[in-house]
């Protein structure tokens, strides 16, 4: 018996930190309603997306960080693929939003890419931001459905070293402190000059 409930869990797919699972939750909607909180480490939106032709799922979420905390890396896995007869191609995009503003726009090849990183060259993020998903392209007829796992990676904001601080602070003081010393002596002697002028 023992035996056979490892062998089901073996033969689980296991996540990392699951913070949405519409298999749980329900199917995160095409519009920005859903709020996703994230933890430290690496956290997981598991889910079912696609378009064929007028059908369409496309997920879209807010991502919400505390203060204190910041997303390094967006990784993007691709798994249970199921596409149409002649479909060639299927493109999707991932946008992301800071507010009104789109930041920045990752494309994904779903039947080549089975592994993406998304806005590389907006990390580390700090703050709340939202991931709006679109088709981008697909053959004619053509289209499909696949499941994936968007881990993101969750960091804490490096808090200033307060030795180092301290010791710069140090440092400032002495050199202001000499700066000062010196222009004093500086002036002094002028004084002294000028004195022993008018004698």
């Amino acid at each position: 018996m023992i035996s056979i409930v490892i062998l089901f869990l073996l033969s689980q797919k296991i996540y990392a930190n699951v913070v949405y699972d519409e298999s749980i939750y329900g199917d995160l909607p095409t519009g920005p309603t859903v709020d996703i909180h994230h933890g430290m480490g690496t956290n997981s939106i598991v889910a079912t997306t696609g378009f064929i032709s007028s059908i369409s799922d496309f997920d879209h979420f807010n991502l919400i960080m505390d203060d204190g905390y910041k997303i390094t890396g967006i990784n993007y896995l691709i798994s249970n693929l199921s596409v149409l007869p002649n479909t060639d191609y299927l493109i999707t995009r991932y946008d992301l939003f800071d507010k009104n503003n789109l930041l920045d726009t990752t494309k994904i090849n779903i039947l080549s890419d089975t592994n993406t990183y998304l806005f590389n060259k907006f990390l580390p993020l700090s703050g709340d931001f939202l991931i709006y998903h679109s088709a981008l392209g697909r053959s004619t007829n053509g289209g499909g459905t696949w499941d994936y796992e968007m881990q993101l990676t969750v960091s804490a904001v490096q808090e200033p070293n307060m030795s180092l601080l301290m010791l710069i602070g140090l440092a400032l003081f002495g050199y202001i402190f000499l700066r000062n010393r010196k222009s004093n002596k500086k002036m002094l002697q002028e004084l002294n000059i000028r004195y022993c002028q008018h004698l």
